[in-house]
């Protein structure tokens, strides 16, 4: 019995690492979103929050652009990054940035210090 709680448990564990990485590759494959464009928003919360604005230039998957978190210097400025699927990797020349999301005209992620991130892309 005790043998079989253990394959049991292993089975589980296995088919959770299995479900992860689908979610992954559904995410990072496929062809790449189009990300060009000014994108505006917010990130972060009441007293740590800023304006942003992106500007990206896509070359395929390659991305350049600029950058500006109001008030935050050193997470502004140019930018360089890739899209892979839906996700989007970019860095400044201080910091690299968590990968961020895209569903059409909306970008969301992580940043550091402020948290949460939303960003509209204007048409």
């Amino acid at each position: 019995m005790r043998a079989m709680l253990v394959l049991l448990g292993l089975f589980c564990i296995v088919a959770l690492g299995c479900a992860t990485t689908t979610e992954e590759k559904t995410l990072t494959s496929g062809p790449p979103a189009d990300v060009a464009g000014t994108w505006t928003g917010q990130a972060g919360s009441g007293t740590s929050s800023a304006a942003v604005t992106l500007t990206l230039d896509q070359k395929g998957t390659d991305l350049t652009g600029d950058i500006s978190f109001g008030g935050f210097r050193h997470m502004s400025g140019p930018v360089t990054g890739t899209v892979t699927g839906s996700s989007v990797k970019l860095a400044v020349a201080t910091m690299t940035f968590e990968e961020w999301q895209v569903n059409q005209d909306t970008m969301t992620g992580f940043t550091p210090y402020l948290g949460y991130m939303r960003l509209r892309r204007s048409r």
